[in-house]
């Protein structure tokens, strides 16, 4: 009979420590070359992974199931290259979710403006899909117009430091401002640099008060666009190089200008006044917020230099006012405001305290050689209260200062109907021009 040999307890607890203690080394080491090495020694291709930036840039990439990311990174790649079409993927894709990549991909990168996404297609068979690509021009003209795209960001950008620095040829960190503050001064500097792609009628507020001699805005010219101004209209290209866009081309535009300067912003799909809108949503100081630049942008062809923040950095509750928000289940929350007139204490919400916020505004205005004022009234503007109120303001200002003397009248931009953000453009004695051009 065999004899049992007892094993010692101090054996096992020796053994056990050994084991783990191997464990311990193994895992150590994966973590090691991980954090030593980079991501990149685990990656298999070059094709599995996005940019390091795509988390904050590509936010519509990160909320696509991840079937529908294979194909959107086929299409990155082959995009980027200007290749005719896309390496298949194994799967045989729906045309729902192909659309779902689509939308994905144009909000993501509005740097492949040129990607003709009306003769692009999905090609299917076998078990595999490819993305049969067409493009708004040759290989060489859209290295040009990507060499133009970057120009005009690089202008903005460059006029944005020179605007928050005297010497602007030395290092200037455009985030030492704060995030709401490079926002406001991308954002102006964008409305200043684009103009509508079909100039919309423009709504004078009841509270109006103008000179006989003002010039209204001129017509379009009658010029016939063509298809391809058309397209790109509805992209960054269009916004910031061709200087005219819809709100697809409004909102693009603004996603890759403030990704440039290094903010979060990313694009919105819906609608505005019932009809089909695009506007952005960022991420500032925290907090996302809602931020529409086409309907800030006034379009007034006589008084260029007129400011308007009626959409700028709104909660979603606000923007739905008169938006409507396509797929907001997946889009972060915005819930607490910080926009322009809270922000600068421009709100009043009586007479009493807007004659109070005016006569600061207008008496500033006049020093600082503008022709505008921005408010935003809470309460119901009724008779004729605010028409005289503002009178009452511009004529004190005219007694207690030297500077300029302003006409005791005043035009009205709503922001619309349904949002009361006002901007009221001054007029100045003496001056076949207004103050500021």
């Amino acid at each position: 009979m065999a004899k049992r040999v007892p094993i010692n307890k101090t054996f096992l607890m020796l053994l056990g420590g050994i084991l783990l203690l191997c464990v311990a080394l193994t895992v150590a080491s994966i973590i090691y070359i991980a954090v030593i090495c980079g991501e990149d020694s685990f990656k298999e291709t070059d094709e599995d992974q996005l940019p390091a930036d795509s988390l904050l840039n590509r936010y519509y990439y990160n909320v696509l199931p991840a079937a529908e990311q294979e194909l959107y990174l086929t299409l990155l790649a082959a995009v980027e290259k200007c290749d005719p079409v896309s390496e298949s993927v194994e799967r045989e894709y729906t045309p729902e979710e192909y659309e779902s990549v689509m939308l994905a991909f144009v909000a993501d990168n509005p740097e492949f403006f040129y990607l003709d996404t009306d003769s692009t297609a999905l090609e299917t068979a076998r078990g595999k899909s490819r993305v049969v690509l067409s493009y708004l021009g040759t290989s060489d003209e859209i290295s040009k117009m990507r060499g133009e795209l970057k120009d005009s960001v690089d202008a903005i950008i460059k006029s944005a430091k020179q605007s928050i620095a005297e010497d602007s040829d030395g290092e200037i960190e455009l985030i030492s401002i704060g995030e709401f503050e490079l926002e406001l001064l991308l954002h102006d500097l964008f409305c200043d640099s684009v103009t509508y792609f079909e100039r919309p009628d423009i709504d004078y507020g009841d509270d109006t008060v103008i000179p006989e001699e003002t010039t209204p805005p001129a017509e379009n010219d009658g010029k016939e666009n063509t298809d391809t101004e058309r397209r790109l209209a509805n992209t960054a290209y269009g916004a910031l190089v061709g200087g005219r866009a819809f709100s697809g081309g409004y909102a693009l535009g603004m996603k890759y200008l403030l990704n440039s300067a290094g903010l979060v912003c990313d694009v919105v799909r819906g609608t505005a006044d019932g009809s089909p809108h695009m506007w952005n949503i960022v991420y500032i100081d925290g907090k996302f917020y809602h931020l529409d630049s086409a309907y800030n942008d006034g379009d007034i062809e006589f008084a260029p230099e007129l400011k308007f923040h009626g959409y700028f950095n709104l909660s979603a509750e606000s923007v739905k006012m008169d938006h409507t928000i396509d797929s907001e289940e997946i889009l972060p929350a915005a819930q607490q405001e910080q926009d322009y007139y809270r922000t600068k204490n421009l709100r009043a919400e009586n007479l009493m305290e807007l004659d109070r916020i005016a006569y600061r505004e207008v008496l500033n205005a006049v020093y600082s050689g503008r022709n505008y004022i921005e408010l935003y009234p809470t309460f119901a503007r009724e008779g004729d209260s605010f028409k005289a109120d503002l009178l009452n303001v511009i004529s004190r200002v005219n007694k207690n200062q030297d500077e300029r003397e302003l006409k005791v009248v005043f035009r009205v931009y709503n922001a619309s109907a349904t949002n009361n953000a006002l901007t009221v453009q001054l007029f100045y004695e003496n001056d076949g021009e207004s103050a500021g051009q």
